[in-house]
């Protein structure tokens, strides 16, 4: 405190001090850095999208929903492209790729997957910046147009055993857009479903396909040509 007759002590400089306390923060922050970019590249890892096991699951981003695509029989999701985006075609798959036309596409606002599968997420998005936040599996990641993103993970517990484990029989897993992305934004969720492998192939069969809603339909009948039809 002041005195009189007493100075401050005039201490512009430690070098010592100055190095510890950038040495040790450096330190720390590179091993939470290199520790991070390790984990960081494995889950975006390309093997995760391979082999027969793999559920290669696209999720895209739109005001107000989320579209999903699984591959079919042949395991393999069809090509996209944003150009063929239209009412008929919502999420641009190109029909021309021979893997595309046995793609399942549900309608219901239900996420469906077998438990201990690898899930390996295509993400993007078609409008704005959307979130994939899936809470109880530590997933989310930015669904940004333009951007195709992917995120591996591996469902460990059914619906089922969850709400045994809690307690609560009204637990579900969940999808939720964890940005902003307009008035309707509350509207952007979906009940994630985990089940038995024969549970999972029994819903993916009663699911329509690409060929399905995109084939064209017949046309109307004519009145001559209704009553021709109807002749004996």
């Amino acid at each position: 405190r002041g005195r009189p007759g007493q100075k401050a002590l005039f201490y512009p400089d430690n070098h010592k001090l100055e190095a510890v306390w950038t040495v040790i923060p450096a330190i720390g922050i590179s091993v939470m850095v290199i520790y991070g970019v390790t984990i960081w590249t494995h889950i975006n890892d390309p093997a995760h999208a391979e082999g027969p096991d793999v559920i290669n699951l696209e999720i895209v981003g739109e005001q107000f929903q989320w579209r999903l695509r699984y591959p079919g029989q042949d395991k393999q999701l069809g090509k996209h492209e944003f150009r063929l985006i239209s009412a008929e075609n919502p999420v641009g798959v190109d029909t021309k790729d021979g893997k595309a036309m046995d793609d399942v596409v549900p309608i219901a606002k239900e996420i469906h997957l077998p438990v201990g599968a690898k899930v390996n997420l295509n993400i993007r998005a078609k409008d704005v910046l959307h979130g994939v936040y899936m809470p109880q599996f530590r997933v989310n990641l930015y669904a940004v147009p333009g951007a195709p993103a992917n995120f591996a993970f591996k469902p460990t517990k059914t619906t089922a055993e969850m709400r045994k484990e809690t307690g609560n029989p009204n637990f579900n897993y969940e999808l939720a857009c964890s940005q902003l992305c307009g008035s309707a934004h509350w509207n952007m969720r979906a009940i994630i479903i985990v089940e038995s492998q024969e549970e999972y192939n029994k819903w993916l069969a009663e699911q329509p396909t690409i060929a399905s809603i995109m084939m064209p339909s017949p046309p109307a009948l004519g009145e001559d040509a209704q009553a021709s039809a109807v002749r004996p």
